[in-house]
């Protein structure tokens, strides 16, 4: 901002002169002179410090003239201090303004210095201070006659507080006085005039917050000083740092362009600078080195001196395209000084400088580099042959998944050539639903470098699907980036189906979960067992029951089983499924397990338990790391592969290569071997003459297949097959045989075992009396067991090939066999256990219990129907006499039971059920000691057991109690039953209710002992009657005498 300052000058002029005047004619006491100060204030808006400065004389002169002039009365010592005072008061605020405008241009980076410095603290001990001064002060003016000083004395404690950090303390005692000094005015004994008492108060206000702006001034100035140093010191060290960088990097320069001169002249390729002529500018030493030419020479020379290819210069188009692309390349040949010809690559640069155009040459003698490239073209045709002699399908990819080459098994394997193959994706050669899986798995090796085995389905041209072992493994380039892959594929196919074929003749006599190898086991989430399954107790020799609420610490070592924990807790935090490979110390040594550990949820979906099943792939990871050891197919293909190879002259039958394998498995020595002549020292007599037509197939095919027994040194015989390949000269003339050896002793030992094994299943079908058979879609026979045959009324089970039903013993029954048949081809579906009738071939109408399913390949393809029937006549019969059995029973009046050994009821007919009260499913699973009545005693029925016990039949009357208490006679008779070996098995209980004829009988007893009665009183009478007879006619007769004796 610009001033005007005489516009200023004549303000503070007429203020001055206005002050002295007011100071001359008005009383105004002891404050006349201090309003000068407002003067001074004035002034410092101008830009000039020196017009400050002359303003404050000029106050300061009319102070002193005010003295003498101004009609203020009050004491002489009091006068004179306060115009000390107000001189005191001029200066200080002239002095302070001054310093204040010498720092105006750094307020704003105080400010900002003020603003990001951390703010400190005022003191206790300061606070205290001010306060106590400020008390003390104003104790003195209430009760002391310091009469208009009163007041004044609190400027003192406004500086004491500009010694606090923060401006707002001083601030506030600047109020906190200001305050005191009103209240002193009331209080104060000091007499005098009350305008001058007042005028004075008001003067001690004006000076306290005059001293309080200046001090705070004074403060922000500090600030700025200490800002404006800070910045300056920061500027100086910048500039110091630059400075010294601006040295070391010239130092840098001077060094790299020394550097670079060094580097150029010493550099191992050669280097020209060039004018667009061709002439040569600058050439280093290598270049001279390399032509045979000294500098000066070639300094007078041109391109057309040393490239025949170019006799004319560099040609204008070729400049004009280096030009153009600011650089190129090419191969061509330099003659040396000794007019030798050497082939060289040149990268050749178009530098334009200081407005001149030029060319530098970096040239590079690439002899060597041919000759590399000769002998690695001779190598890779070897390493092709000697992949394309492998019988595994091989093939290998680039970083982007696209195929580099093969080799001829893979090319047959797809029914493509070589180049047909190269450039080509997965999704090119293989249905989608196959690429996917393998660009999936292509896809996680790139991702994860090593090595890679899997297995999954391959599609040949056979159209078949082929179950592949596949090995991958990735190479790098020189600087270590992904270049590829390399895959060797293995045919498991036939392998699979063996052990498929031995698992099903294995497998119908184990249970999965009971006698499978893998290890199963249930822990709750405290890693306490609940379930193992039986390999699980064999391993680690515990006891499923026993095994319960224990840890794996209970019989594992400490590590294995943190580590086993710390798995399930993976599971039970993550809630997923986790497959991890664990190691355990058995007995036979340390073996490795798969564990795919997952977790159990109840019905509302909580977690609370977990599950693991662990296979063993001890013997897995033994042959991951075998094969993982041939993973440098071309570099380590001779001597890591498992198969023998073998590599001699046709002409000499000299041993020229061969790998470990062949040593290993041949037993001799490499000096053995190189000494020996092939075939004739391997193999027998009988077998050299099958390699005879054998190498002569070789020689017209160029490769073949042949199985023969290698002779080793310890006189053993090995079966091999040999896959060979004939190496040919330039001139089309066979000068070695690459042979690769694979002993097939285990497969032979498979064939062998599957060959037995179908045997012993069709010696199985011949022995079970149930017939088997199998057609094809158009419902012909495809074949049966013997007992089939026998039934189609043909003598053995060849003769039923072809034929279908109509041809056979039930042609009557064959559109009913076929409309089944078709049924079950078309639906897919089983029919299980139906019974039908058939024609016998002596025409007897016999019963079947038939099953049929669909016949499928190991595709899973109906191919189609696979049936079994038994001969069920006689069964039938058997059930029909017992089925006339059991309604005889079911309908019979007397009451029948029969009972297992311990006289648990098993089964009672209809009438047990009107006698007894019994239902028949109540009647179940009682004992016949429900129906005691306790009226016969513990010897009676201890009689009955013995007897039926001992096998022969109980008879005899039982006094039983019905289901409503009622009691009722029965007459039984108790028979044991017994199955075929003779053991006793049951018992049959049949009774006949005869509590009728009981009564009966017991009426009739009572009549007849009544009867009984009768006859003895009737002989008694009889006796009284003869007695009483006798009596009478004794006394008549006695009677008789007298009469006669008296007459």
């Amino acid at each position: 901002m610009v001033r005007d300052n005489k516009g200023l000058v004549a303000l503070c002029l007429m203020l001055a002169v206005v002050i002295f005047l007011v100071d001359s004619f008005i009383p105004l006491g002891v404050a006349g002179g201090v309003p000068y100060v407002s003067v001074v204030l004035i002034s410092l808006w101008s830009p000039k410090r020196s017009l400050t400065l002359y303003i404050t004389v000029l106050c300061s002169v009319l102070v002193v003239l005010g003295y003498f002039t101004s009609p203020s009365g009050g004491e002489l010592w009091k006068v004179l201090s306060n115009r000390a005072l107000a001189e005191a008061i001029i200066w200080a605020a002239a002095l302070l303004g001054l310093a204040l405008k010498k720092g105006e241009t750094g307020i704003a980076l105080a400010e900002t210095y003020l603003r990001d410095a951390e703010p400190e603290k005022t003191s206790p001990r300061l606070i205290l201070l001010c306060l106590f001064l400020a008390a003390l002060i104003f104790v003195i003016d209430l009760f002391l006659p310091l009469g208009v000083a009163g007041g004044v004395p609190y400027v003192a404690v406004i500086l004491i507080s500009l010694w606090s950090p923060q401006r707002s303390f001083t601030l506030y005692i600047a109020i906190l006085c200001s305050a005191l000094t009103i209240a002193g005015y009331t209080q104060s004994p000091v007499g005098g005039e009350h305008w001058k008492v007042l005028s004075n108060r008001f003067l001690a206000e004006m000076v306290i917050w005059t001293s309080t702006v200046l001090g705070l001034g004074r403060k922000s100035a500090e600030a700025m000083l200490r800002a404006a140093h800070d910045t300056l010191e920061g500027r100086v060290e910048e500039r110091t740092s630059d400075l010294r960088a601006e040295v070391a990097e010239r130092k840098r320069v001077e060094k790299e362009l020394q550097l670079t001169q060094f580097t150029l002249d010493h550099a191992p390729d050669a280097v020209y600078w060039m004018e667009p002529t061709g002439r040569f500018i600058y050439v280093n030493e290598t270049a001279c080195r390399t032509l045979g030419y000294t500098r000066e020479e070639l300094l007078s020379m041109g391109v057309a001196d040393i490239d025949l290819n170019l006799p004319d210069g560099v040609p204008p188009e070729m400049q004009e395209a280096t030009k153009k692309a600011g650089s190129g390349r090419l191969e061509t040949e330099h003659r040396t000084k000794d007019g030798r010809l050497i082939p060289v690559d040149v990268m050749v640069s178009f530098i334009e400088y200081d407005g001149k155009e030029y060319h530098c040459s970096f040239t590079r003698d690439i002899t060597e580099r041919r000759k590399a490239e000769a002998a690695l073209e001779e190598q890779l045709h070897f390493s092709q042959t000697l992949i394309d002699t492998i019988p595994s399908p091989i093939f290998y990819k680039d970083a982007e998944g696209r195929y580099l080459g093969c080799n001829v098994a893979f090319e047959k394997s797809i029914g493509l050539s070589k180049s047909e193959v190269e450039g080509k994706s997965v999704y090119d050669l293989a249905p989608k639903e196959l690429a996917d899986k393998y660009f999936e798995a292509d896809s996680v090796l790139f991702n994860n470098p090593g090595i890679q085995f899997y297995e999954a389905k391959v599609k040949y041209t056979d159209g078949r699907e082929h179950d592949i072992l596949f090995n991958k493994a990735t190479f790098t380039r020189a600087d270590g980036t992904m270049a590829g892959l390399v895959g060797v594929m293995t045919d498991v196919t036939e392998h699979k189906r063996a052990e498929e074929a031995l698992r099903e003749s294995e497998g119908r006599l184990q249970s999965v979960l009971e006698n499978t190898t893998a290890v199963i086991y249930v822990k709750d989430l405290e890693g306490c067992h609940l379930i193992v399954n039986r390999r699980f107790e064999e391993l680690f020799g515990v006891d499923r029951e026993s095994i319960k609420g224990k840890t794996v610490y209970d019989f594992m070592p400490k590590k294995e089983a943190d580590i086993c924990t710390a798995n399930d807790w993976r599971v039970i935090d993550s809630g997923k499924v986790l497959e991890e490979e664990e190691t355990l110390p058995l007995s036979d040594g340390l073996h490795t397990y798969l564990s795919v550990k997952f977790p159990l949820l109840d019905a509302e979906g909580e977690l609370y338990a977990t599950c693991g099943i662990s296979t063993d792939i001890t013997e897995r990871k033994k042959v991951e790391e075998a094969l993982r050891i041939e993973k440098d197919f071309i570099d380590s293909a001779i001597n890591t592969q498992s198969d023998t190879l073998f590599v001699f002259d046709t002409a000499t039958g000299k041993a020229l290569r061969w790998n470990r394998a062949f040593s290993e498995v041949s037993g001799y020595s490499d000096e053995e071997i190189g000494a020996m002549k092939a075939p004739d020292s391997y193999y027998s007599d009988e077998d050299l003459q099958k390699a005879a037509s054998y190498l002569e197939s070789l020689q017209e095919k160029g490769a073949a297949t042949i199985e023969l027994d290698l002779l080793t040194k310890d006189g053993n015989n090995i079966p091999t097959e040999y896959s060979a390949s004939l190496i040919k000269n330039d001139v089309d003339e066979p000068i070695q045989v690459i042979s690769i050896g694979r002993d097939i002793t285990e497969r032979k030992k498979a064939e062998e075992e599957l060959d037995h094994s179908r045997r012993m299943l069709l010696t199985v079908l011949d022995t079970i009396p149930v017939r088997v058979f199998w057609k094809d879609l158009n419902l012909n026979y495809l074949g049966c067991n013997t007992a089939f045959a026998r039934d189609g009324g043909l003598d053995s089970p060849e003769k039923i090939i072809g034929r279908d039903d109509y041809g056979l013993a039930w042609s009557k029954e064959a559109k009913t066999y076929r409309a089944d048949d078709t049924k079950v081809i078309e639906s897919g579906e089983v029919k299980l256990n139906y019974e039908e009738q058939q024609s016998s071939p002596t025409g007897e109408a016999l019963w079947l219990r038939t099953s049929k399913v669909p016949l499928k390949n190991g595709v899973g393809e109906i191919i189609g129907v696979l049936g079994t029937y038994e001969d069920i006549t006689e069964r039938k019969k058997v059930e029909e006499q017992n089925r006339k059995l059991s309604q005889a029973v079911e309908q019979s009046l007397e009451c029948v039971v029969i009972t297992d050994t311990e006289g648990t009821i098993e089964y009672v007919n209809p009438y047990f059920t009107e006698l007894t009260g019994y239902t028949f499913d109540e009647a179940v699973g009682l004992n016949p000691r429900v129906l005691k009545s306790d009226k016969q005693d513990g010897a009676f029925y201890e009689e009955l057991w013995c007897t039926i016990k001992s096998g022969k039949v109980w008879r005899g009357q039982f006094l039983n109690k019905k289901k409503s208490g009622e009691l009722y006679w029965e007459n039984a008779t108790i028979s044991p039953i017994r199955d075929e070996s003779g053991t006793l098995t049951h018992f049959v209980a049949v009774k006949e209710d005869i509590t009728e004829r009981m009564r009966a009988e017991s009426k009739l007893r009572e009549k007849s002992e009544k009867l009984d009665m009768a006859n003895k009183d009737l002989h008694e009478l009889t006796m009284e009657i003869t007695r009483i007879e006798e009596t009478e006619k004794k006394r008549f007769a006695e009677l008789l005498h007298d009469d006669i004796g008296q007459n």
